[in-house]
């Protein structure tokens, strides 16, 4: 799977406004490595202090809504910002349920895309994929949206 952190795609963006062999080209951009959540997963519990765990499957898209009052005392007991859980995920637990795999007995094919276009024609922004989920979810917390670790 690859997956795009907004600052990547804003270089792409800015390069491609800017740069005569990008115009009338479509591009795919992405971070610039391939990944799986499995391995993602330790990063991400690791930065916003969780311990590690075994796969435990849900469905988000009802397992989340219909866990909301432990959002609502998630956010008073830590003092978050009082957003409620649907303003938190907006649609996202739908496309995780699809992203993921959820209720399918394998994982779904892992969709490939292809950046050595872009590169071909001069872009070289990229980003660590591992690095990308801790920055996001440091500004998470930050922003007092989710716990501090």
């Amino acid at each position: 799977m690859a997956v795009e952190d907004v600052r990547v795609v804003a270089q792409a963006l800015e390069w491609a406004a800017t740069t005569p062999a990008a115009h009338g080209e479509i591009f795919n951009v992405t971070n610039g490595e391939v990944f799986g959540w499995r391995d993602t997963w330790p990063a991400i519990a690791e930065t916003v202090g969780l311990p590690g765990a075994p796969d435990t499957p849900h469905e988000l898209s009802t397992f989340l809504p219909d866990n909301a009052d432990a959002w609502n005392s998630a956010v008073k007991r830590h003092d978050l910002r009082p957003l409620s859980i649907e303003q938190v995920l907006g649609e996202s637990h739908f496309l995780a349920d699809l992203v993921f795999g959820y209720g399918l007995s394998e994982p779904p094919p892992a969709a490939f895309v292809s950046s050595v276009k872009i590169r071909q024609a001069g872009f070289g922004g990229c980003m660590d994929n591992e690095e990308m989920w801790r920055y996001w979810m440091s500004d998470l917390m930050r922003r007092k949206i989710i716990p501090s670790a």
